[in-house]
């Protein structure tokens, strides 16, 4: 049999069908959060929101490089349903993705301000993030490889062709490859690892609940800490709060950006 018989049935049409079946489950999602924004009965509402809720996990799992609209619609549907802290995780998770978005950052802002946290700056308004983080790291690696297949195909031709021109656009091929490496490299060992608190809790001095904490009022959900280190047994974090002071939580208590 042909061989582009077999490509064809076990490698481009397996595609299209799991394309198509996830265009469905995207298109149900969405149904299902209409239907409860438009509802005016709130069990009806918080039927389809939880629905809809369902959907979008589903394809969060079935997909390899969520967008920012997925996490958008994620963090949307937790509002809806009044689990703010898990919204919030889900906008920053967005936020990443496309840090310049007024709408996404206007939506965290209102999950932040209804469980009375301090809201976050416009990510965009930071040197570090314009300068060094102008990709996230996902993206960075996909560009670095088509790069690097532009790189090849370029040094091909000067090989074959050597002239200013080629030259000249393989140098700028090679300085974009070496500002996207750096740009990997950055977020890899610079950028701190950050989550949000999903639930409150005590803020201890010690991976044990029977220290002291290192404030009188246990840190609300939804709070954005800075992840240091964890315990041997990964039970516990050592985390920076906004504020800088140093502590520990229980790793159950919090997810990662």
């Amino acid at each position: 049999m042909p061989i582009y018989f077999y490509l064809f049935f076990f490698q481009i049409f397996p595609f299209f069908i799991g394309s198509f079946e996830l265009q469905q489950k995207v298109k149900e999602a969405n149904e299902q959060y209409q239907i409860g924004e438009n509802s005016p009965i709130y069990l009806e509402q918080q039927k389809a929101f939880n629905q809809a809720l369902k959907n979008y996990a589903e394809i969060l799992e079935d997909v390899d490089s969520p967008s920012s609209h997925l996490y958008v619609m994620l963090a949307n549907s937790y509002f809806q349903l009044h689990e703010k802290a898990w919204a919030i995780l889900y906008y920053e998770k967005a936020l990443q993705l496309d840090p310049y978005n007024l709408f996404i950052q206007a939506n965290l802002n209102q999950a932040q301000v209804s469980l009375g946290l301090e809201t976050s700056t416009a990510s965009f308004t930071k040197f570090k993030n314009f300068f060094f983080s102008f990709l996230n790291l996902e993206k960075n690696i996909q560009y670095l490889s088509f790069v690097l297949l532009l790189i090849v195909i370029v040094v091909s031709l000067v090989i074959w062709m050597p002239n200013k021109l080629t030259f000249l656009i393989a140098k700028l091929f090679a300085s974009i490859f070496l500002l996207l490496l750096l740009n990997i490299l950055i977020n890899l060992y610079f950028n701190p690892i950050q989550g949000i608190l999903i639930e409150s809790t005590g803020y201890y001095r010690g991976p044990d609940e029977n220290l002291s904490q290192v404030s009188n009022f246990p840190q609300p959900a939804g709070t954005k800490m800075t992840i240091l280190d964890s315990n041997t047994t990964g039970s516990w974090l050592k985390v920076v709060d906004l504020e800088g002071a140093v502590g520990y939580v229980p790793a159950s208590t919090i997810r990662i950006i």
